[in-house]
């Protein structure tokens, strides 16, 4: 039986052994599954639409920027308006100011301000930019730089000059459009075709540079800038890292995102506010933030683009009849489930300087409604008459059948698509909606490859001459050249001489406000785009892991992250206070001398010595492991060794013994009597009993 018990003994505290072994093995080696990978309370995660560039940050070309709202992370403005607030921020400079009537303008240069690279930034930067780009064919704004722009040098380090060839009072508004000409280091684009130049990794002056792209998410990941020119001024944003991720096709996948905290900004549900409320609902922790009426605007528009280049698109019966055919009412309840309101023709922001009660008269003139029978009639007076299969053909065999491309990650587009597609099929205009990716659908837009595309609607933030100039008739590019503003290839010569006098003039002329309105009469009664509706945004941010995002009660800017202004939502946003954090205890066992210490909960430990037994603080017992000072496995017990020495030599008897049993076999063969042969094993049993028994007695006295 001692025998017996000295062997389960041995076996159990193999076993412990061996356990123990395995759990520290797993402890060292654990696989974590990680979404991010960036730290996620050190992430923000946001998401907008865009090309899927992953190799290049070239404003200047066809989709060279990458998108999710990346680019303005990195590219900053020299001042900032905002949309909501009407607040002018100066950022990489200070001030500016026209002279010689309008035909010198001067930029004065903030000090301080420098490139991701560490080089400064400086007023030879904005001269460089846009001789670059005005002396560049096939730049977006070359053309509007070549026709306006005489020269442009800087006189020092702090103060750029450029002479127009016109007067021209609203230079700046260049600056502080949605898409703002970008001003580039002359030291990385110098020398550099930009036609070609990749600028990758990017060089900005933005909070944010290059950290990862991963192309099969459709992501790019961004990484804080610690030696950011703006944190002297007081300004550094929240979040180490911004995580950007082209909007989904699919509203499921952004209300499941949004509400479970995987991302802090969902774009893709911001237009449907059932969802939305929904949203809300599910997870109350959730802020909405809905951008209000600012000047009639309810947020954004919609409408329908014309190729006027196509016939018979080209005719403005044709458009009109096509307006007349819409339910606006409809897509207002199916697309945004009543968060919308029909409008016939666009509203400006609240900033503009434009006077709405001229634009009213405008609209009195030209009544818009939904009226098919008054779309039927236009149809057959132009003789466009319906064929077997109740699409209309016009005198010269050509079936009125469109194509209506709708950007991919913009649901809601295609819901607008969708329903104007019925409404014309019922006065004979058959309409294919395609769904086009970023890059496939920016590129068919500019080169005038398609018939028509459903977006957002002609806006402006301060003065309507900031989009309606590019209507001017030498802006003007056939089909197969690229446009960057005249997508829709409209133009009129009374339009161009309005629009010529008009921009001679600043806004606050006496004889601005009569030029406007006759300008929008003719815009109007062309209709090159077809307006749908007013939405309002709706905004959704998780609280998971950030604070500070804009409310209704504390709309400190416009909150959109498409727009130049993201960066002050970021530079508000500070991460969520995490709750006190839960001590685990380890069982140590201590191998050599431990002094006292303070552990990581505040309490005091130790002295210890070889051989005690502490229960510490996670942290601190793998401290002392680390240094050798502790062990997470138990001492071997003293009998262990005496005990395993012991066995080994029962084992070297017992082999002996197996011999003597072997030759003892042999002899009991030959033995006539069962009984003698009996006697014979239980004999030599017996014997190698008495040698174990001995052997362990011996060895324990």
């Amino acid at each position: 039986m001692l025998l017996r018990r000295n062997l389960i003994i041995i076996l159990l505290i193999v076993s412990l052994i061996s356990s123990t072994i395995i759990l520290e093995e797993s402890q060292i080696s654990p696989v974590k599954a990680q979404e991010l990978p960036v730290p996620r309370e050190e992430t923000l995660f946001m998401e907008a639409g865009g090309a899927e560039t992953y190799d290049k940050f070239n404003p200047f070309i066809p989709g060279g920027t990458p998108g999710g709202a990346s680019g303005y992370l990195l590219m900053e403005c020299l001042w900032y308006v905002d949309w909501i607030t009407g607040k002018r921020t100066w950022w990489l400079a200070t001030g500016y100011e026209y002279s010689e009537n309008y035909t010198v303008f001067t930029i004065h240069v903030r000090k301080g301000v420098t490139w991701n690279d560490g080089v400064p930034f400086t007023a030879r930067d904005i001269a460089f930019t846009i001789n670059m780009v005005r002396k560049t064919p096939g730049l977006y704004w070359h053309s509007i730089l070549k026709d306006t722009v005489k020269s442009a040098e800087a006189i020092d380090n702090y103060t750029a000059v450029i002479r127009l060839k016109r007067p021209n009072p609203r230079f700046h508004l260049l600056f502080v459009k949605i898409w703002p000409l970008p001003i580039v280091p002359e030291h990385i684009w110098k020398d550099k075709d930009p036609l070609t130049f990749k600028n990758w990794p990017p060089v900005w002056t933005g909070p944010y540079k290059l950290y990862k792209v991963i192309p099969e998410l459709k992501m790019w990941i961004w990484v804080r800038r610690e030696d950011y020119w703006g944190k002297k001024f007081g300004f550094f944003p929240g979040p180490k890292y911004v995580v950007c991720r082209l909007t989904p096709p699919s509203k499921d996948v952004d209300f499941a995102d949004i509400v479970k905290g995987y991302i802090d900004i969902a774009n893709g549900i911001i237009t449907d506010y059932a969802l939305v409320d929904l949203a809300k609902r599910t997870n109350p922790k959730l802020i909405v933030t809905p951008v209000p009426d600012v000047g009639g605007q309810l947020g954004g528009s919609r409408g329908i683009y014309i190729n006027c280049a196509k016939y018979p698109l080209s005719l403005r019966e044709v458009r009109w009849a096509i307006a007349y055919a819409i339910n606006r009412e409809k897509i207002c309840n199916v697309t945004y489930k009543g968060y919308a309101v029909p409008t016939w023709y666009y509203k400006a922001p609240g900033l503009t300087v434009y006077p709405f009660s001229l634009l009213k008269e405008v609209y009195d003139k030209y009544p818009l409604k939904y009226d098919p029978a008054k779309a039927n009639e236009i149809l057959d007076k132009l003789g466009f008459k319906r064929g077997k299969d109740g699409i209309r053909v016009t005198p010269n065999g050509t079936r009125l059948s469109f194509e209506l491309a709708v950007p991919g990650e913009w649901p809601e587009a295609r819901s607008n698509a969708l329903l104007v597609a019925e409404d014309l099929k019922a006065i004979g205009i058959e309409v294919k909606v395609t769904t086009l990716t970023g890059a496939v659908y920016m590129e068919k837009r500019e080169l005038g490859h398609f018939d028509m595309f459903c977006q957002w609607g002609i806006g402006w933030i301060v003065d309507p001459m900031e989009t309606l100039i590019y209507f001017h008739s030498k802006y003007y590019t056939p089909i197969g050249k690229r446009a960057r503003y005249h997508y829709l290839r409209w133009t009129n010569k009374t339009f161009d001489k309005i629009l010529d006098e008009l921009s001679s003039i600043p806004s606050d002329h006496p004889k601005a406000p009569e030029l406007y309105k006759k300008l929008f009469e003719i815009y109007i009664s062309e209709l090159p785009v077809i307006p749908l509706v007013h939405h309002k945004y709706a905004f959704v941010f998780s609280t998971k892991y950030w604070t500070g995002w804009p409310t209704l009660d504390n709309l400190y800017c416009n909150p959109t992250n498409w727009n130049p202004t993201i960066i002050f939502v970021l530079f508000k946003l500070r991460p969520v206070k995490k709750p006190p954090a839960v001590i685990t205890y380890l069982t140590t066992y201590i191998t050599k001398s431990v002094p006292a210490f303070t552990g990581v909960d505040g309490k005091k430990y130790g002295p210890y010595k070889p051989g005690d037994v502490a229960v510490l603080p996670k942290e601190d017992a793998e401290r002392l492991v680390a240094e050798g000072l502790a062990s997470f496995s138990p001492p071997t017990p003293k009998i262990l060794p005496a005990i395993l020495e012991s066995v080994k030599e029962v084992s070297e008897s017992i082999k002996g013994l197996r011999e003597s049993i072997k030759a003892l076999e042999v002899i009991m063969t030959g033995m006539t009597s069962i009984a003698y042969a009996s006697i014979g094993v239980s004999i030599i049993t017996l014997i190698v009993v008495l040698v174990v028994l001995v052997t362990i007695l011996r060895k324990k006295s």
